[in-house]
């Protein structure tokens, strides 16, 4: 599996515009970097939740998602090409501060996408 450590990414969604805001009309981003798993399973360890390779950390640079962005894909640009590398999964109960988030890591999943597509 291809470490991200490092690389600069994008998350995009719908959700809150801060803990009281309401939800937003429209897209909004923000830039992310790709961190060690270590960092966020020292951040999340109260939860007893051991972060593995299905999983991405990543933190946001000056912004952050919020509620209502689970689900959204974190994704890099790569040969002129955007890719999906993770799906928004768990941060901090509160968005206003950023720490760093996990995400869902795609790539581990692609063989069972594919059968289910197939399948269905």
């Amino acid at each position: 599996a291809r470490n991200f450590i490092g690389l600069k990414s994008i998350v995009s969604g719908y959700g809150k515009l801060g803990d009281s805001g309401p939800t937003s009309n429209f897209a909004n981003f923000a830039h992310y970097e790709i961190l060690p798993l270590s960092d966020c399973q020292n951040l999340f360890l109260n939860n007893y939740t051991l972060y593995t390779k299905t999983n991405i950390c990543a933190k946001g640079i000056n912004a952050s998602s919020c509620e209502g962005d689970s689900g959204q894909g974190l994704v890099i640009y790569r040969k002129g090409k955007r890719k999906l590398i993770g799906i928004a999964s768990k941060g901090l109960e509160s968005c206003e501060t950023i720490e760093p988030e996990v995400f869902t890591r795609v790539d581990i999943f692609l063989e069972w996408i594919e059968d289910v597509i197939k399948n269905n």
